[in-house]
């Protein structure tokens, strides 16, 4: 998938972005009186969504809340040394425009119920929270607070193309349709770029942060 046009962006509808220090209290993310929902073993955060949507307090193959986690490409379940277009497994087309649960790596790591978010789910998180940019043990990020109080942490990882890249200031988060990402940068702060819903190219390794419904 050549696709990296922006087909759609804008500022926060009701939350907002603003800088904080290093975050140290809660078992890390700051969130102060947190409480978590937990599914397949896994824990998981009411922000007050309309939805109801809950959002996980880690990514998938992250042993902390201020850990990365793993990447992968759209649709693969499992992780690589590189990601490029030529190893990556759809290479020659997906079968469809959204993921099904056998290609979610949300899904097969976490098990049924357990999902990575649509491009809906994504734009809900964006327009209902606020956006601090900080530090977590030594790792920036944005702590996402819900209109309820309730918080989790995004860690800054960038992405994998076919190495590293931007690891200390974008947080990239794969969606369930094809190549769809939620993309926060803190280098657009205060600009329209800031927080997209995108779609870019699918071979990319990204991070993946499960949502799950109440």
């Amino acid at each position: 998938m050549k696709l990296k046009t922006l087909l759609f962006c804008s500022l926060l509808a009701i939350g907002f972005v603003s800088c904080g220090g290093d975050d140290n209290d809660d078992n890390e993310n700051g969130s102060g009186s947190t409480s978590t929902e937990v599914i397949n073993g896994h824990k998981f955060v009411n922000l007050g969504l309309p939805s109801g949507t809950l959002w996980a307090e880690t990514n998938v193959g992250a042993k902390s809340k201020s850990d990365i986690g793993e990447y992968y490409a759209w649709g693969e379940i499992e992780t690589k040394d590189s990601y490029k277009e030529s190893n990556y497994k759809w290479s020659e087309g997906y079968h469809g425009s959204v993921l099904l649960p056998e290609d979610d790596v949300a899904t097969q790591k976490w098990g049924a119920g357990v999902h990575i978010p649509t491009k809906e789910q994504a734009r809900e998180l964006v327009d209902n929270c606020e956006f601090v940019w900080t530090s977590v043990k030594g790792q920036n990020g944005y702590k996402v607070v819900g209109k309820n109080g309730n918080s989790i942490f995004l860690p800054a990882g960038g992405y994998y193309s076919p190495n590293p890249s931007h690891t200390k200031l974008v947080c990239i988060y794969w969606l369930n349709y094809h190549g769809w990402r939620l993309f926060l940068d803190y280098t657009c702060a205060g600009t329209e770029d800031e927080f997209c819903v995108e779609c870019n190219n699918d071979y990319i390794g990204q991070l993946v942060r499960p949502v799950a419904s109440i």
